[in-house]
């Protein structure tokens, strides 16, 4: 009898603590609705990024909304993250470097695939009085965030 109740003690230990789980994930979810917040540097490191293109850009507010496309299979592997440097003026920017998710030296589908991205700037923009020029690093790509 006691080696049947040991199991299911250590069962109900187990399942109890699959429960703290999902308060992890809610203490590392974005801190707004807007997306991931955008990640300052100075001076910015080496980035290395797969080829995308950005075929949109919007802001509402300091959230900044991207939507890029690149070839693959699908965007469940791909990142974008969004970087910036300095002090933030009337005219500023930040880099994105996207990573496909895929090896240099792995093979992938030649579909063009879109994913959509937020985030929000305001850790770099903070008290930035707007409107400000936003531009996107490595492309012709420019928004005015204003409130």
């Amino acid at each position: 009898m006691k080696l049947l109740l040991l199991p299911l003690f250590a069962l109900s230990l187990f399942r109890t603590s699959g429960c703290s789980k999902d308060a992890d994930v809610a203490a590392t979810a974005p801190l707004t609705e807007c997306g991931a917040p955008i990640k300052v540097r100075n001076p910015l490191p080496r980035f290395t990024t797969d080829n995308f293109t950005v075929v949109s850009v919007s802001a509402d507010g300091r959230c900044l909304t991207v939507t890029l496309s690149a070839t693959g299979c699908s965007s469940e592997g791909w990142r974008l993250d969004l970087w910036a440097e300095g002090q933030p003026g009337p005219e500023t920017g930040g880099l994105l470097i996207f990573d496909d998710g895929v090896g240099e030296d792995e093979m992938t589908c030649q579909a063009i695939v879109e994913k959509t991205y937020q985030f929000d700037l305001t850790p770099f923009l903070g008290p930035t009085p707007l409107p400000v020029n936003f531009s996107l690093g490595g492309s012709d790509v420019s928004v005015e965030i204003t409130e």
